[in-house]
């Protein structure tokens, strides 16, 4: 197995606060999930949390970890200040003692394979949570999503 795992991140949100998405993609990784009432921060800012899980789960020494979320990656650096969703930020703080995690910022919507992959997916998971919340309205379905 190759020391390094690679992985491609994003974040979605419809409102804001509203439901949202995140996924985490790679060679052979596709994961996602989503939430009923969040922010397009918080969600990027989970699927970061989410690839480090994922790599640690795999045995992993060391993950390469590509987002679009400026924001996500200088806070996680500490270049930023923290104001909001510390418990996202502490956990990641706490793996990076379990993982050698390397950040990198690509540009959105670039055509890069995974990029866009991870974009598309956390749409996905953001409609999943809209579908849901609008036949839970209807009284028809009950969902337990988180």
């Amino acid at each position: 197995m190759c020391e390094t795992l690679r992985l491609y991140t994003d974040g979605s949100c419809s409102g804001n606060p509203g439901p949202g998405g995140w996924a985490v993609v790679g060679e052979g990784i596709i994961a996602s999930g989503c939430s009923r009432k969040t922010t397009n921060q918080r969600m990027e800012a989970m699927a970061i949390l989410k690839a480090i899980t994922i790599a640690i789960g795999r045995g992993y020494k060391e993950v390469f970890i590509y987002s679009d979320s400026e924001w996500s990656i200088k806070c996680i650096d500490r270049s930023y200040r923290v104001k909001v969703h510390k418990d996202i930020f502490n956990k990641i703080w706490k793996l990076q003692e379990e993982i050698n995690v390397l950040l990198f910022k690509v540009k959105g919507h670039s055509g890069h394979k995974y990029n866009d992959l991870a974009d598309e997916t956390a749409k996905e998971a953001m409609q999943k949570e809209l579908l849901l919340k609008r036949r839970n309205q209807n009284g028809k379905y009950y969902s337990q999503i988180p």
